[in-house]
């Protein structure tokens, strides 16, 4: 029997109900795929709600005059079963003779000898029926198939084409309406806003509400017009104040479309019924997740192979392919998973019904404690500040989320545990105010173990430090130090200590801080901690720089910074540059002020330290007014301000001596000059207050070949070249290694140093090297 021929071309695409919005590159992109003949399948992939099925059937539109035989649309939401799908595409392509030959068969011969585009419309339920796709493709040359899915068909010449959510206005353009106009997913809210309620418009009233909207919605196409068909009854901001229940709120959409699209929550239970049990179980232990996480995350708190009978990579990878998670990148490209914030709320009712909800967050927070502990351990250990910073700031809505749950089931000592292992952390990040509200309840419980509380009260000390709150930074320090004293650890005493000291510094008796720092640098020393040692010699040595003791500040002040480039870099190496930049700048030394300005803010920058680098950007105001620059000062300290306001650090580092800069610069400059030079400095951006600060620091310090300063002193090349990677801190064997040189020849050049420069250790040699620019 011969095969029926189609007597003309034909086109079976339905026409859509509404335009496309945001999605122009993608048409594009797939149209040209499309025509492509080593693209015979195509799979446009994402999850429930994306748009998946609008963007492939106007994408064949676009090109279907590329296709002489023709185009049909066969939808497929409705089979169940896998082998009905022959017949279903058969019925779209309007043959209806029958015949005792198999319909897979008949379909061979049907599409043989065409050039004709297929459209197979939500494949992912009958995604065995893949190989009917594969012998089609084998057989039929000329055919190309076009699939939705939530899940790839995994066979032989298959191009994925993912679908990303619509594009949402950036954070910082949040009042700006031409840019939040511009953004696809606002568009398309006011477009089907406007559909139910005419003359509906973005104006500057509701922009913000719709913006934060689509924010809350992932830019997720069908959850965004499911809200915005809300518009008649919830304006925008009431809307707004309902996303927290966002799939109760996500209903109602029109009665012409297939039921699973009619609710937010159906959507997603579509691919959630799609899952094994296995991999149901591992989908919505995830939900306790806030934010993203990592592969070993995953693994420890929803389980693996011995408790879900699924190994974690595998069922991660499974929910990818089934579009309920996706790839995130991470800090420094480190693979991280995540869910749209409407299947996690699905998520967390799924796991709430199984009953599992509290055995998980309870694994999730132990998860939290261990992590946070060992990233704690290598804080203070100097290991690279800014990975673990940017890893930190991953996993903060998580940190938020098991402090959230420890403190509904009262463990508050975890609770105090999980903040004080990654206090580093949080001098460098503008959530005091956050941190004080869960120390100061977890503070409140009874029969809380001594030496947790005291960590508590000296984490307090540090956070009220930061918000100007002298009083209570005092107190916190002083009873932690009481508590310290009856520990019987000589560390915590030390840092105590360090902390009165701190405290005392600037809000009260310089006196009494040199008394406590003095015994903080006792004990740390008799501990052996470099690190300690150097922050203790830098705070002394700024709390007598303050007290205008310049000249005794000087040796303290290089001795930590020589530790600190021995050891490594730590929180506070940037912090001890520019107290040594201030003593510099008392001094006339503007050129040595400009370098150890600009190494600082290049250190606070590198580890991503917001405080240090709005504090290094404040301290330049004064090079730039003790250079006959006071305009430019202004202008730095205006920025720093904004970028205070705009973050909610109430008071960035190195205060004491920005407040006093800010004093003279005042003086200087009259009121309506300095008004004016600091709401000028209010337009910028923080980065380009660190680019101005940058360029004033090297102007300061212009380019000086230091051979002049290295013959005046005798020093051979080869002596300087020791001399350079001594600063560096590395020790002899690595000095050696790095020259190709004998490590006795290393110790020769090291004596020949000494004697030359008048130094009797590396220390001082290193700072001499610093202060002269020798290397």
């Amino acid at each position: 029997m011969a095969a029926p021929r189609f007597a003309h071309r034909r086109s079976s695409l339905p026409r859509p109900r509404a335009s496309l919005i945001g999605r122009d590159g993608e048409r594009v992109a797939l149209g040209a795929l499309l025509v492509r003949d080593d693209v015979p399948l195509l799979t446009v992939t994402g999850p429930g709600g994306v748009g998946k099925t609008r963007l492939a059937l106007s994408a064949a539109a676009a090109v279907q005059d590329q296709f002489a035989d023709g185009i049909a649309y066969v939808p497929l939401a409705s089979i169940a079963d896998p082998t009905l799908v022959p017949a279903a595409v058969i019925a779209a392509l309007g043959v209806h003779e029958a015949g005792e030959e198999p319909l897979a068969t008949r379909l061979r011969a049907i599409l043989r000898d065409e050039r004709f585009l297929l459209v197979l419309d939500n494949f992912e339920q009958v995604v065995e029926a893949a190989l009917v796709v594969a012998d089609l493709l084998a057989n039929c040359p000329g055919l190309t198939i076009l699939v939705t899915s939530r899940v790839r068909l995994r066979i032989s010449g298959e191009r994925e084409f993912p679908v990303a959510p619509l594009r949402l206005a950036a954070p910082p353009a949040l009042r700006d309406i031409a840019q939040l106009d511009a953004a696809p997913a606002v568009q398309l809210f006011v477009a089907r806003a406007e559909s139910v309620q005419p003359g509906f418009a973005l104006t500057p009233a509701n922009a913000v509400a719709i913006a934060e909207i689509c924010q809350r919605l992932d830019g997720l196409p069908l959850a965004i017009e499911l809200a915005a068909a809300r518009i008649k009854a919830l304006p925008p901001a009431a809307l707004l104040a309902r996303m927290a229940a966002r799939l109760s709120l996500l209903t109602g959409g029109d009665r012409d479309l297939p039921a699973r699209q009619q609710t937010m929550r159906a959507t997603i239970a579509w691919s959630y019924d799609l899952l094994t049990v296995d991999e149901q179980a591992f989908f919505r232990r995830l939900a306790v997740f806030s934010g993203g996480f990592t592969l070993a995350a995953a693994a420890a708190v929803a389980g693996g192979r011995a408790d879900v009978g699924l190994d974690a990579l595998d069922a991660v990878a499974s929910l990818i392919d089934k579009s309920l998670l996706r790839l995130v990148e991470g800090p420094f490209s480190d693979p991280r998973f995540a869910m749209l914030e409407t299947v996690r709320e699905f998520a967390l009712e799924q796991l709430a019904a199984g009953g599992e909800d509290a055995v998980i967050r309870e694994r999730h927070a132990a998860w939290l404690l261990e992590w946070a502990a060992a990233c704690g351990r290598d804080l203070r250990a100097g290991r690279d500040q800014a990975a673990l910073f940017a890893r930190l700031d991953a996993e903060l809505d998580n940190v938020r989320v098991a402090l959230a749950w420890l403190d509904a089931t009262g463990d508050a000592p975890n609770r105090l545990r999980l903040l004080t292992s990654v206090d580093e952390y949080w001098f460098a990040r503008p959530y005091q105010a956050e941190v004080l509200r869960w120390l100061e309840s977890g503070l409140q419980a009874r029969d809380m173990p001594n030496a947790v509380r005291e960590q508590a009260l000296g984490l307090g000390a540090y956070m009220a430090f930061d918000i100007a709150d002298g009083p209570a930074s005092i107190a916190y320090a002083e009873e932690a130090l009481s508590l310290a004293q009856n520990l019987g650890d000589p560390i915590a005493l030390g840092q105590a200590y360090f902390r009165v000291g701190f405290a005392w510094g600037d809000f009260g008796d310089r006196t009494r801080a040199a008394d406590a720092y003095s015994m903080a640098l006792a004990l740390m020393r008799e501990a052996a901690l470099p690190l300690w040692t150097a922050t203790v010699l830098g705070e002394m040595g700024d709390n007598l720089l303050l007290s205008g003791e310049v000249a005794d500040a000087v040796p303290l002040l290089d001795d930590a910074i020589a530790i600190h480039r021995a050891c490594g870099y730590s929180w506070s190496f940037a912090e001890t540059l520019a107290y040594r930049a201030h003593a510099a700048l008392l001094r006339g030394e503007f050129g040595l002020a400009g370098r150890l300005f600009a190494e600082g803010l290049a250190a606070a920058e590198q580890a991503s330290d917001g405080r240090i680098v709005m504090g290094m950007v404040g301290s330049v105001a004064g090079l730039a007014m003790a250079t006959g620059q006071p305009e430019r000062g202004a202008r730095l300290l205006g920025a720093v301000a904004a970028a205070e306001a705009g973050c909610g650090i109430r008071r960035s580092a190195l205060a004491a001596h920005t407040e006093d800069i800010s004093a003279e610069l005042r003086a200087r400059l009259g009121d309506q000059a300095f008004g004016a030079a600091w709401e000028a400095g209010h337009a910028l951006t923080l980065a380009e207050a660190v680019d101005a600060a940058m360029a004033i620091a090297r102007a300061a310090d212009p380019p000086q070949p230091p051979m002049d300063v290295a013959a005046a002193l005798g020093l051979t090349p080869r002596e300087r070249d020791v001399l350079r990677l001594l600063v560096q801190g590395l020790s002899d064997k690595e000095i050696a290694a790095a020259l190709s040189i004998g490590a006795r020849t290393v110790q020769t050049h090291v004596a020949n140093l000494f004697a030359k420069l008048g130094v009797n250790a590396r220390t001082e040699a290193v700072a001499l090297a610093v202060r002269r620019g020798l290397a």
